[in-house]
Order: structure tokens, then sequence, then C-alpha cells
């Protein structure tokens, strides 16, 4: 997603399944600490390769793969808290990802089998 388009999508979809954390009503959500972060910079090593995994501590891990060999991204976390970056999990999961889902932010899945890095 864009950067220019991540304001848009947190008002639609924040406190909802979508984004998955935080979850809740305007109650819980109001009460809940503020989003900081930082600016992660990231350069590509291999083509079908994720770049890095980001890990957002007690909530998940995103795997980063992009065509330019060098990305940046702006990191938020409640008080900025819990931020790394580790060598990809699934370093060829991009090879399984299907076509977008007209009209949304999300894409079809293919069929995943485990390959190893060499």
């Amino acid at each position: 997603m864009k950067t220019e388009e991540v304001e848009e999508f947190l008002e639609k979809f924040n406190g909802t399944k979508v984004v998955g954390v935080p979850f809740g009503d305007k109650e819980r959500l109001d009460i809940f600490p503020t989003l900081e972060g930082r600016e992660l910079h990231l350069e590509k090593t291999r083509q079908l390769k994720a770049i890095s995994d980001i890990v957002l501590s007690s909530i998940g891990w995103v795997n980063v793969n992009s065509g330019a060999e060098k990305v940046s991204f702006k990191v938020l976390t409640p008080e900025g808290r819990g931020i790394t970056t580790r060598r990809p999990l699934l370093p060829f999961a991009i090879k399984y990802k299907g076509p977008r889902i007209p009209g949304t932010a999300f894409y079809k899945t293919k069929s995943m089998i485990m390959e190893k890095d060499e």
C-alpha cells in the first residue's frame, strides 16, 4: 500500500478485523496508546525473495518484497515499541501471492510449498 493511502485505510478499517490490532469499539480505541514509529530502510538482495521481515512485537510480522532495489517504510506501533527486522521466515512467499481482489486491498493466495533457502 502506498504511504499516501495509509491514513484513509486506517480511518476506514481501524478497530476492525481487517487491521487486526487494535480491535474494538470507539471507547477501547480512545484509550489505546498513540501509534508512533520509525523509518526502516531495506535493500533487496535477490529477485523473488523477500527482503526482510518487519517484526511487530506481540502483534505479528510483515514479509517485505519489492520490485525496487531499495525501499523505505514508516512503521507504527503503540508508543513506537517492539519494531525490529530479521531475515525472512518465508523468503519465497511472494511466489504464492495471487491476483488482487478487485475493489479491496487484499489478494487471493495460491497453495504454498515450502522451499529451502540456499
